[in-house]
């Protein structure tokens, strides 16, 4: 799969602006397309190397910004499964159910609280699905790195002649493999996650349906006449439930790495940059901090942002 296409991915996955009550910000792909879609591609186009690196430094800023939005999304996301945790706690005889407990099952099986784990079943799904979104999203965070090693080759060799140890330093952190490790395994996990929970509430929902058509004498009994149509449903759902935490922990170590290497990335490439203007007698283009607005994330996770030390460049 292309870059254009993997954000493309992420970017066409709906999401509902709230999941189990607590809001879901959304990161904004734009400048990302708009780097995938023509900047990455034209850029070896450009014979100036200080007009080239230029432009990398933007690339290296906006992808740094993504990295951090899905890092934030990501953190926030512990919320969600707080919030989902809580609704699945008084319905854990149902939703956890086994032969052993069974009657205690039957007993609280009634329209209410199938409608209950139908609802709850739905935010797992949405929880599923975002995570989704934000391993596509790092996937080309990993992919524009890669470009970016790809593209900067003349520029890391220039600066190599003069000032080895910042170019090699620069290179080296621009292969993510350790930072992303499991990605692809992420991804193909929670496809199965969200296509086991899509199956499992299609198989309850027309329960509720018809449970809702019933006349009150009809809806005393019905419960139990269905309960069997239910109950192998039910038994799904707690393995696809411990699936997802265990994906959201993984999330959370990729996303995690993924916007700590990125922040490292720019800094670099600041040096890199810096030493290159030095070296052919020319200011760094608009400044050293000429485009960190647009490496800055907007969203931020729950502990905030970091304060993170000045830039000091390498005389």
């Amino acid at each position: 799969m292309g870059l254009f296409e993997m954000i493309e991915n992420a970017s066409g996955i709906d999401l509902p602006d709230q999941i189990a009550g607590i809001d879901i910000p959304k990161p904004d792909l734009g400048d990302l397309m708009h780097i995938a879609g023509g900047v990455l591609s034209n850029i070896d186009g450009i014979d100036d190397i200080i007009e080239k690196a230029t432009q990398v430094r933007e690339i290296v800023a906006c992808t740094r910004k993504t990295a951090g939005d899905c890092w934030g999304v990501i953190d926030r996301a512990q919320d969600v499964y707080d919030s989902v945790g809580g609704k699945i706690e008084p319905l854990e005889p149902l939703l956890k159910m086994d032969i052993s407990r069974l009657p205690e099952a039957v007993s609280m099986f009634n329209k209410d609280t199938l409608d209950a784990c139908i609802a709850v079943m739905g935010d797992v799904l949405d929880l599923g699905k975002l995570l989704q979104k934000m391993s596509d999203v790092l996937a080309a965070v990993k992919a524009i790195f890669e470009k970016v090693m790809e593209v900067s080759g003349d520029i890391i060799e220039q600066v190599s002649g003069f000032f080895q140890d910042v170019a090699e330093d620069f290179a080296a952190t621009l292969h993510l493999e350790s930072a992303l490790d499991g990605i692809q395994d992420l991804w193909e996990n929670l496809c199965q996650i969200i296509s086991e929970l899509s199956d499992i509430s299609s198989s309850l929902s027309p329960v509720l349906e018809a449970w809702e058509d019933q006349n009150w004498f009809g809806a005393a009994t019905f419960g139990i006449s269905h309960f069997d149509e239910v109950k192998d449903a039910f038994m799904r759902f707690w393995p696809a439930w411990e699936n997802c935490q265990g994906q959201y922990s993984k999330s959370r170590d990729i996303g995690e790495n993924a916007w700590g290497r990125a922040k490292s990335i720019y800094t670099k490439y600041k040096q890199v940059l810096n030493q290159l203007c030095k070296y052919t007698g020319i200011d760094v283009p608009g400044g050293h901090d000429a485009v960190d607005e647009k490496a800055m994330p907007t969203i931020a996770p729950r502990g905030g942002f970091e304060i993170e030390e000045p830039f000091e460049p390498i005389d």
